[in-house]
């Protein structure tokens, strides 16, 4: 590194009114952490000292909004508006080195200058460096299982045409995975005479343990014949909507590639990994999701209009966090456009809450998920003194009441399970860590072994190992039902049912933001009678930034939604998305129908919507 670069960049720093207004202690930890650019092993002095002073000659004024590397230098130079935390490390970064496995790493841009993050990237490293990241889906039993009975014709009906082929084989195909028991959660579990749980991970797991679903296969061998070949093989090829890799030589050295679509290549990089980031992860490459979010476009140009109209500058950065007024328009539930909190069930979650404090925000936004939702009612009555608090049994208080008191004895946060991995059961943070993306990743191996390491470590600190069982089942395990919303792309328009008219539904959702949404009817199928009606839509509502999947038919129609949205097949079966186009069901629609050779793969980052029907919840996309 040449002195002139450290120079210029402690010139730039003591110049600065940033600096000038520090204070001693302050300005002690700006040295520090110059010295620990020069000095830190596992950092590259010459890289970090030049970046930082490369980002602050290429900013010319502009400021970041965060200051994820807790940095004093950042802040002096301009680079950043937000004052650190002295009591934080500087460069949290180099935790990466203690950790086990890489971490995941987000970034939130404005929905309109994501490309300006990819030309940087790209310019920065070059364009033989930087790359999305490629994905695959593979054949599940139950896909396997309806491929298979359709490729071996298994109900005999080639020859009555492709109408009574399609039709009798899928109704094989229903009458064969309904004889499994029906899956709760994650995963197909049963029960042995013996009492002991059994996972179904495959068709040989499922002949074993599923009486009845064995006798299909004794009475079909066909399938089985070909289950230890094809199961499990990758069936389709798509790319991370977000994800992209960034390496210190070219790509191609390291992964085969692949060239991507035309709709990819909204990002400017053309390519694709043929690995996906597990194997990515493996070979020392981090993966980062580079997410665009019209949340922050909006906070900006309201900045810009409030500043040309009124004149007056607003510092988003350091708004007050109790503002009574704010906390009374979330207890209102009038939260339309809010960050998070468009959906009704989070409006109806925020007006349960009572929020009084920014905290209760937090909690409220990070219980909205399946799993913890259920807690929501527990919270609120536990806030309010309506129920007493409890920490589940007096031997494992002492080890967690101060973990779960700021939540009323309600887990809530990812880290409060490190925390009481850590505290209870002995675990280091960086096991603690491990159980996190176990647990929310529905990895049965590593649970299983962090189970007996969680229960051996609960009972060395006194604690029953048949309660220490229960603790990890009903207190851990639930906190890991995570699942996103089943949304569409605001693209995908709904068709009126009388008058044919096309809406988009990001139009609509506007249009009813300002009480303007017109009297549209929407065909819809009474499954007592199986017959369609044309239905009232009641609402339209956003439901914020989410992976986007499209899925092309072979007429032409292109479907975008989330990757577990379901639609009602012909069958009388609703489907998710993935399942329809790994196993050729048709929709059911008055327009649309899958049929073979329909392509399924991720598409982009965006804003997604709901719909409601005046009876039913997306029965159908028309």
């Amino acid at each position: 590194m040449s002195d002139s670069i450290l120079d210029n960049m402690w010139s730039a720093i003591r110049s600065s009114s940033e600096y000038a207004s520090l204070s001693e202690e302050y300005k002690k930890r700006c040295e520090e952490e110059v010295i620990v650019m020069q000095t830190a092993p596992g950092l590259s002095a010459d890289s970090v000292l030049e970046e930082f002073y490369s980002i602050f000659k290429k900013m010319n004024g502009k400021k970041g909004s965060n200051n994820v590397v807790n940095s004093v230098v950042a802040y002096c130079l301009g680079i950043t508006s937000k004052l650190p935390n002295l009591s934080e490390e500087f460069l949290p970064a180099r935790r990466i080195f203690a950790r086990a496995g890489f971490p995941d790493i987000d970034a939130d841009f404005e929905y309109e200058r994501r490309h300006e993050v990819y030309e940087y990237l790209i310019s920065k490293y070059g364009r033989d460096r930087v790359g999305n990241i490629g994905t695959y889906g593979t054949l599940k039993m139950k896909s396997y299982i309806t491929r298979a009975v359709k490729a071996l014709d298994l109900a005999g009906s080639f020859h009555l045409g492709k109408e009574s082929y399609v039709k009798n084989n899928n109704l094989l195909v229903r009458e064969i995975i309904d004889s499994l028991p029906e899956q709760r959660g994650a995963f197909l579990k049963v029960r042995d005479d013996g009492g002991e749980d059994h996972v179904i991970k495959n068709l040989s797991d499922a002949i074993e343990y599923c009486e009845d679903f064995s006798k299909y296969l004794n009475k079909y061998p066909q399938i089985s014949q070909h289950s230890s070949r094809i199961e499990g093989l990758a069936s389709n090829y798509g790319v991370h909507a977000a994800g992209i890799v960034i390496s210190g030589e070219p790509l191609c050295r390291i992964a085969p590639l692949r060239a991507t679509s035309k709709m990819d290549d909204e990002s400017g990089v053309d390519f694709a990994t043929q690995f996906a980031y597990e194997d990515l992860e493996y070979l020392g490459l981090i993966k980062f999701d580079i997410l665009a979010l019209s949340t922050l476009s909006v906070i900006s140009e309201t900045l810009r209009t409030i500043k040309s109209r009124l004149d007056i500058d607003i510092d988003v950065e350091n708004l007050p966090l109790e503002d009574d007024k704010t906390f009374e328009l979330y207890r209102s539930g009038n939260l339309v456009g809010v960050f998070q909190c468009e959906e009704r069930g989070m409006q109806k979650t925020m007006m349960q809450i009572s929020v009084d404090r920014f905290e209760d925000i937090c909690a409220g936004i990070a219980l909205f998920r399946p799993g913890p939702m259920a807690s929501i009612p527990k919270y609120c009555s536990r806030k309010k003194g309506q129920e007493s608090i409890d920490y589940f049994d007096d031997s494992i208080a002492p080890y967690v009441t101060e973990i779960l008191k700021p939540t009323y004895g309600i887990l809530v946060y990812q880290e409060q399970v490190m925390q009481i991995c850590n505290s209870l059961a002995g675990l280091t943070v960086s096991d603690g860590y491990q159980v996190i993306k176990a647990v929310g990743k529905k990895k049965e191996d590593q649970l299983k072994r962090y189970k007996n390491i969680f229960v051996d470590g609960t009972v060395a600190n006194g604690v029953s190992k048949e309660l220490a069982s229960k603790y990890w089942q009903d207190f851990i395990m639930p906190f890991a039902a995570y699942g996103f919303n089943k949304c569409l792309s605001g693209n995908t328009k709904l068709h009126d049912a009388e008058t044919g008219e096309s809406w988009k539904i990001s139009d609509l959702s506007y249009l009813k933001s300002i009480g303007m949404m017109p009297n549209i009817k929407l065909w819809s199928k009474d499954l007592d009678n199986n017959e369609w009606f044309a239905d009232d839509l009641e609402d339209v509502f956003c439901t914020g930034e989410k992976e986007v999947f499209k899925i092309e038919l072979c007429n032409g129609t292109i479907l975008e939604c989330t990757e577990n949205h379901k639609f009602l097949c012909t069958d009388g079966i609703f489907r998710e998305i993935k399942d329809i186009s790994e196993g050729d069901f048709s929709i059911d629609s008055k327009y649309v129908s899958s049929k073979e050779g329909d392509s399924y793969e991720k598409s982009s980052e965006e804003q997604t919507f709901e719909y409601k029907n005046g009876s039913s919840n997306h029965q159908n996309v028309c």
